[in-house]
């Protein structure tokens, strides 16, 4: 459970912010390119394909949803806002403007509740928030 918490600490900025949302982007067509073919393959095995490889595709797609999430909770921390303000995004429309408004935000120069500024890490350590000791 530690290692999830750790997603949603500490701050990103905004180019971490759109590399990490570029890669979520990408793992999301991969899984679903792969979990269509895997079906079409099984098609002639239905209960095998929808009791095995929809769930696993779920799995994936869960996972990646919480790492999308964690990206922009910490991309809240870096412009001074709560990380619960990525609700916000669950609003039809609202979700756009939220969207826009951490694309176009700087984040703060200064240290703020949630940590120091970010620094130049690796894409994983963005993504993952794997090498921060907060």
């Amino acid at each position: 459970m530690g290692k999830i918490q750790r997603l949603f600490r500490g701050r990103i900025n905004r180019a971490q912010w759109f590399i990490g949302l570029s890669l979520i982007v990408a793992a999301f067509v991969v899984v679903g390119v792969v979990q269509n073919v895997l079906l079409s393959i099984l098609e002639d095995a239905p209960s095998v394909a929808l009791t095995l490889v929809a769930p696993l595709g779920l799995v994936a797609l869960l996972c990646l949803f919480i790492v999308e999430v964690s990206l922009s909770v910490r991309r809240f921390h870096d412009i001074g806002h709560s990380g619960w303000k990525i609700l916000l995004a669950i609003i039809p429309l609202v979700n756009v403007a939220v969207f826009f408004y951490l694309a176009i935000k700087p984040g703060m120069t200064a240290s703020n509740e949630y940590g120091e500024p970010p620094t130049k890490r690796g894409v994983f350590s963005t993504v993952f928030n794997a090498s921060t000791n907060v």
